[in-house]
């Protein structure tokens, strides 16, 4: 069987998840409240508002503030906090897959530049 197509399977297989549905879910939760979008706008406004001074020279003093700000109301919400614990839980996962089915080749990769630096 192609690579490829076991890839596929494996993407569908790991999307059936409940640990990964709870991501997805977590984040329509987000996506349909309107208090959520607002703050996630306002926190996005706020880093065009600070990139805009770093890349104008003005004083970023207010504007770090304000990014400071609006990033804690951001991660206070309620709902923001349960999709990052849950994301977090995820990835945690998905990273002991990729540990498991890529070990012997990164630790290939490490023996390889320790040879290269030993050299």
């Amino acid at each position: 069987m192609d690579i490829f197509v076991k890839a596929y399977e494996l993407n569908e297989y790991l999307k059936s998840l409940q640990i990964i549905k709870d991501v997805y879910e977590a984040e329509q939760n987000m996506e349909n409240d309107l208090d959520t979008k607002v703050l996630i706008q306002k926190y996005q406004d706020a880093i065009t508002n600070y990139n805009d001074a770093v890349r104008y020279k003005l004083d970023i003093t207010s504007y770090q503030k304000s990014l400071s700000e609006t990033k804690a109301n951001l991660y206070s919400s309620p709902l923001v906090k349960e999709y990052l614990n849950k994301l977090k839980k995820a990835n945690e996962f998905l990273d002991s897959i990729k540990k498991e089915l890529f070990s012997d080749i990164i630790d290939f990769e490490e023996k390889g530049k320790e040879c290269i630096n030993r050299g």
